[in-house]
């Protein structure tokens, strides 16, 4: 049995779930998330069991919960697109060319790698020449960032590294037609005012801790403080920035707030931190959360964190759900250490230890297949500097540093081109069919509005694919 859901609300990709037969499938969505987890369970008999669990607000039951019923055709095409009118008949759907008429930065996106460079200065590295070079070796298009980094507490004492600050390259950027990003930490901080005042308290009055690294703690910030910090560096760290990151703005669970100065609800929450996107939205910025969460894609452009291992066994697959009904809204990426590169991350919160669903990056293959299948842009790590927990030692670190003559990184290159060449032919596309070649997952095609086709091998076997032949392991291949 699990619950999943993060606590109040949130940890489901999309806020529905269904079940099909060979007659006919049931589509069953969440109207009132804020509050709902997704009471999962597997019965002896290997049945599987799903619902939607409503949990107290503020301790009580104290408005009313919905969840619908729609009835669909029995396959996973069919399920999501049921989800899709649903969300577009509640006026939740916003697509790119509704986006990039408010907002022309997000052109950038569409072709692009999106090129990760760090958290960290990294003193003895040649940022401008290394862009350079990267356009040099095919990254004809890139959303470079973090160029800048910012925390509502700042950490650098502690990890002696700075935080990055590329700035001063901004013009090298635009001259290479690359966009800059920043990456900023606003949900957890140390209090500025007096006592609690800015602090999230829990149901026995205490604050809550975030985040902590060696021997300094972020305590859960406020809804109010929150925004705060975010319009602080909106305001004054964002001039020639085309796009902002908010660091687990979307992936953390709604939280609930017992402070008798600012007493919230989760879905108070939410819409703080709807408005949070918003704001950023209001600046013309490329906008990105960890965390993809279909209720906010009307306000944000890239939600990350997805697995590149599609097989499951006999038990589960990973198929691209989230796309089939937002593709033509907003890109589910990689967490922001996943790069294809990149394994780092693996040991990070026992991700790589998990008997199932384990997930991370440096599969840059599996990862390659798995953006073509969906449609996203590829993710790179190429320079720069970042740091990572020791493996069952958290919360100590360590720093690690990547360069382009790194073989990972010229291989990741190598493997992130034809997906950057397909996400400028579909990416604004809707990504109109999925099929299941094989039950286990390991062979999946989609298919695109334009009759664009692209069929993925995620064994690591050669397999034969229909109307395609022999497709070598962990590979694509574009069809039209």
């Amino acid at each position: 049995k699990a619950l999943l859901g993060g606590g109040h609300g949130h940890g489901c990709t999309l806020a529905m779930f269904g079940q099909w037969s060979s007659r006919g499938a049931l589509v069953s969505i969440a109207e009132t998330p804020e509050d709902a987890v997704l009471h999962w369970e597997k019965t002896p008999g290997g049945a599987i069991r799903l619902m939607w669990l409503h949990l107290p607000s503020l301790g009580s039951l104290g408005y009313a919960r919905e969840t619908v019923l729609q009835v669909s055709a029995p396959d996973l095409t069919a399920v999501c697109k049921t989800y899709r009118r649903y969300v577009k008949e509640k006026g939740r759907f916003k697509s790119w060319e509704e986006k990039t008429a408010e907002r022309p930065n997000l052109e950038h996106l569409f072709g692009a790698a999106i090129v990760f460079t760090g958290y960290h200065q990294d003193p003895e590295l040649d940022f401008a020449g290394s862009l350079r070079r990267l356009k040099a070796l095919g990254i004809d298009k890139a959303y470079v960032y973090p160029v800048y980094m910012g925390c509502a507490l700042n950490p650098e004492k502690a990890m002696g590294v700075r935080l990055a600050d590329y700035r001063a390259q901004l013009s090298v950027l635009k001259e290479l037609g690359y966009a800059a990003g920043s990456f900023i930490y606003i949900m957890d901080g140390a209090p500025e005012g007096r006592g609690d005042e800015d602090l999230l308290l829990n149901e026995e009055g205490k604050p809550r801790v975030g985040w902590r690294i060696k021997e300094v703690t972020w305590h859960v910030f406020s809804a109010q403080k929150r925004k705060a910090w975010a319009e602080r560096f909106l305001e004054a760290e964002h001039e020639e920035l085309q796009g902002v990151h908010f660091d687990v703005l979307c992936s953390c669970g709604l939280k609930e707030d017992y402070h008798p100065g600012h007493r919230s609800d989760a879905r108070q929450d939410w819409q703080s931190r709807a408005e949070i996107l918003q704001a950023a939205g209001r600046r013309g910025l490329i906008v990105s959360s960890e965390g993809f969460w279909d209720r906010m894609t009307p306000f944000y452009d890239l939600g990350n964190s997805k697995y590149a291992q599609a097989l499951g066994g006999d038990e589960y697959c990973v198929v691209p759900m989230t796309m089939l009904v937002f593709h033509d809204s907003a890109y589910h990426t990689w967490w922001e250490v996943d790069n294809y590169n990149n394994p780092e991350h693996r040991a990070q919160f026992g991700r790589g230890y998990l008997p199932r669903m384990p997930w991370g990056g440096g599969f840059a293959r599996a990862q390659a297949a798995m953006d073509a299948l969906m449609g996203t842009p590829p993710d790179l790590f190429p320079f720069g500097m970042q740091y990572g927990f020791v493996p069952r030692n958290h919360p100590d670190i360590y720093v690690y540093k990547y360069r382009l003559d790194d073989a990972a990184v010229q291989a990741a290159i190598a493997l992130a081109r034809p997906v950057m060449e397909l996400n400028r032919r579909v990416g604004k596309l809707e990504l109109v069919a999925h099929t299941l070649h094989r039950p286990d997952g390991a062979l999946q095609e989609t298919s695109f509005a334009d009759g664009t086709r692209v069929v993925a091998n995620f064994a690591t076997v050669e397999l034969e694919a229909p109307g395609v032949g022999r497709l070598p392991p962990e590979s694509w291949k574009r069809l039209h």
